[in-house]
């Protein structure tokens, strides 16, 4: 943690820090539950656009968001290290498909700027941008793809029916 001029510590957030077509994201670590080598994806019809299908992840189904579609990036060409990083937003878990992920960083939040203003800002789902290893770093808005992450709703936990106490013969 940074020291600033009057003896106060810079406030930190920490990123994981992965990568969709080339382009570098970070997204707080905080949502993410885990990191994981993509497992078997089941198609499930009517998913919105992203949604490649679902999965079972520690025995909740959850969506799996193909950030390359999402993003708009072209098809991946030639070998790529996918990983789904699994993530908790509100009530909702997906696993996000990305390329490749890069790395765990702290950055202080003042170094945060809003991003380039361009295209779709809701698709592009972005809430910054930050410098990192001399390269350029977005920061992905989680709350933006809220909707792609309940497109499958866990029902709630019904409770048990209760117990019926057994009935004693009467003398």
């Amino acid at each position: 943690m940074r020291v600033l001029a009057r003896g106060r510590a810079e406030v930190q957030k920490t990123f994981v820090a992965f990568a969709v077509a080339e382009i570098l994201y970070a997204l707080d670590v905080m949502h993410v539950v885990q990191i994981v080598n993509p497992g078997p994806v089941d198609p499930l019809p009517y998913m919105p656009h992203a949604v490649t299908g679902v999965s079972d992840f520690r025995g909740t189904v959850v969506p799996v968001i193909d950030l390359r579609l999402r993003l708009g990036a072209p098809p991946a060409a030639g070998e790529r290290r996918e990983k789904w990083l699994v993530v908790r937003s509100g009530g909702a878990m997906g696993a996000l498909l990305v390329d490749e992920v890069r790395d765990v960083f702290s950055s202080p939040l003042s170094q945060i700027r809003p991003p380039p203003r361009s295209g779709d800002e809701e698709l592009r789902a972005l809430g910054g941008v930050l410098q990192h290893e001399e390269r350029m770093v977005f920061v992905l808005d989680l709350p933006r793809l809220q909707p792609l992450l309940e497109a499958v709703e866990q029902p709630a936990a019904e409770p048990p029916p209760p117990r019926e106490e057994p009935r004693g013969r009467k003398a």
